[in-house]
């Protein structure tokens, strides 16, 4: 049989596709580069970010007075870093909010059974420099394409914004929690938050909803007031670490509009322990959320305290104590629970004026 011969057309196409063929190999060969790259750096800034945030405690640690009040806030705190025991609650990072009555709508990512689907209708600038790149920040961790949104900057001050394109709506835009995923916990603080909502007074510069002065933020949930239909966030962001060539790193995993509705019955019940018998326990606390630490009273938060637990059920209550009246803890015990009702924002710590133990 002969073999049939090639054509110079044919000869032709056969080069196109190998060149076609090289030329993806070699795009993919620098995507991966790229990808590497910036990996890297991110691993590079996290490292020398952690041994400085491990150096600055060390220090406070050692620093005689300083060192004595960090351990005594820490006495005297329930963080979320600890083992809540009972409750009806969700929690993500350091914050502690109201229970998911079901899994919240992601505002910028459609669920499929084929994974997570970026809606991209949206604008992300970092400084007014709009990038493809700083839309990863707002895709799902598990979407097809996710990368890195991660740069090193000049300057201390950034102002970050989300604005969704109008022209290409794709669904609506509706939410009322911001779920934020930084690379450098705690390295940044924000100093103003702003959401506009879609529809409203074009001649209006005041935002819908607004909070300011967000200190050391971590892997966080933001509870707004209620639902806004998204036109625009803006964060004014502060940068607090330099690295060794004199650059602000910042970066976001993820930031996630979410679209939530919240069991109001929502508690969380935590354990308290002292080194010695506890013999009072003060009314005045202080409670740390996700806009800072405020003063207030365990009566005016309808927190309740118990001396012990057995099967899920809080037993013997406790009173506490003011300047003017002394209720004294009758039993010898080191430990007491703390039943605290989640109100409309995400919760980091409380912590008792003074507990006095003997």
């Amino acid at each position: 049989m002969a073999i049939p011969k090639l054509t110079s057309k044919d000869l032709n196409g056969i080069l196109v596709k190998a060149q076609s063929q090289v030329a993806q190999m070699q795009s993919d060969v620098d995507a991966i580069k790229t990808d590497t790259s910036e990996k890297l750096n991110v691993l590079k800034n996290e490292q020398e970010y952690a041994l400085g945030e491990l150096l600055r405690m060390s220090t406070v640690l050692g620093n005689g007075q300083d060192g004595s009040q960090f351990i005594g806030a820490k006495n005297k705190a329930i963080l979320t870093g600890g083992d809540p025991l009972l409750g009806t609650y969700d929690t993500f990072g350091i914050t502690v909010h109201r229970k998911f009555l079901r899994q919240p709508l992601n505002v910028f990512n459609l669920i499929t059974m084929n994974g997570p689907m970026f809606r991209d209708n949206v604008e992300v600038s970092i400084n007014g420099e709009k990038r493809e790149k700083h839309k990863q920040m707002l895709m799902h961790v598990a979407a097809k394409g996710k990368g890195i949104s991660f740069g090193e900057y000049d300057s201390p001050n950034l102002k970050l914004e989300v604005s969704v394109d109008t022209g290409n709506l794709l669904g609506d835009t509706d939410f009322n929690v911001i779920e934020i995923d930084p690379f450098l916990s705690g390295s940044f603080n924000i100093k103003s938050l702003k959401v506009y909502d879609m529809y409203r007074d074009p001649a209006s510069t005041t935002p819908e909803y607004e909070a300011k002065d967000l200190k050391r933020i971590g892997p966080s949930r933001f509870i707004l007031d209620r639902k806004h239909e998204l036109l625009k966030l803006e964060l004014e962001i502060e940068l607090l670490f330099k690295n060794s060539v004199g650059k602000y790193p910042f970066g976001i995993k993820h930031l996630y509009f979410l679209n939530a509705d919240f069991n109001p019955d929502s508690v969380i019940v935590a354990k308290f322990e002292k080194n010695n018998f506890i013999e009072t326990i003060s009314e005045d606390i202080f409670i740390k959320d996700q806009f800072g630490k405020r003063a207030t009273t365990a009566n005016d938060e309808d927190i309740k305290l118990y001396l012990s637990e057995t099967g899920g059920i809080l037993e013997y209550e406790l009173e506490t104590s003011t300047n003017s009246i002394i209720n004294t803890i009758s039993r010898n015990t080191r430990e007491f629970f703390v039943r605290i009702p989640l109100q409309n924002s995400a919760m980091v710590s409380i912590e008792f004026d003074r507990i006095e133990t003997r």
